[in-house]
């Protein structure tokens, strides 16, 4: 069998095994594995080399995706406190929680999830609500809403008041019949009348994450 196969009982997501090989952390029979289609049977020692945060190998997909972003951009910092507005499968609040954020979510789905949830609906909750949970504006806001990228703008607009000034913005956009240059496009439009400055975009088969700074107009003016 291959070794993507002969993982599949110890790692649950395919977006994990991918990572796990794309960066080297697995060995067979010592031996660092470069290609999911490499062959391994019971006789050999198959061996998977531990990251620092520990690797969560149960973890959902949005947890690998989310490692990727933050392995990039850094979007989640020591202390930080990290607000979700709905999560697609609880992977993003696991990797805040890996990075010693605060993760508080808006979600309308059962728990387990990882963090304070402190509200169900994106579209009732106010920025008030939001900052009276949170003791102060958040740093960090991430949005998976899994709707029409219009609709994931206004959640965005109506919560924004509660991110801090230089806070850190990760909305993912469902392609929804869009492609991907367009929802971009649409993302660094729309974010940028809302003072978020668009610096990095990340593209997945079912949409993309889209990662900024919310800033001022003075913060404009000097940069």
């Amino acid at each position: 069998m291959n070794i993507e196969t002969s993982l599949s009982s110890r790692v649950r997501s395919k977006l994990g095994l991918a990572y796990l090989i794309e960066n080297g952390l697995v060995r067979v029979n010592g031996r660092v594995v470069e290609d999911s289609t490499m062959v391994a049977d019971g006789t050999d020692v198959v061996e998977i080399e531990d990251a620092d945060p520990k690797l969560r190998l149960d973890a959902p997909d949005s947890y690998w995706r989310a490692r990727v972003i933050q392995e990039t951009v850094g979007f989640v910092s020591l202390g930080d406190s990290v607000l979700h507005i709905e999560t697609r499968d609880g992977g993003f609040p696991m990797l805040v929680r890996d990075y010693s954020g605060q993760p508080f979510v808006v979600t309308s789905k059962r728990p387990p999830i990882e963090g304070t949830v402190i509200g169900t609906n994106p579209f009732s909750i106010k920025p008030g609500e939001v900052q009276a949970a949170t003791r102060a504006r958040v740093d960090v806001m991430v949005q998976e809403l899994e709707l029409d990228a219009i609709r994931c703008f206004q959640a965005v607009e109506r919560l924004l008041p509660a991110l801090r000034s230089r806070g850190k913005m990760m909305l993912f956009l469902p392609m929804q019949g869009r492609d991907a240059e367009s929802l971009e496009e649409m993302a660094r439009r729309f974010l940028g009348d809302m003072s978020v400055d668009v610096s990095h975009t990340f593209k997945f088969s079912e949409g993309i994450y889209v990662y900024g700074i919310r800033v001022t107009d003075v913060h404009r003016a000097l940069t």
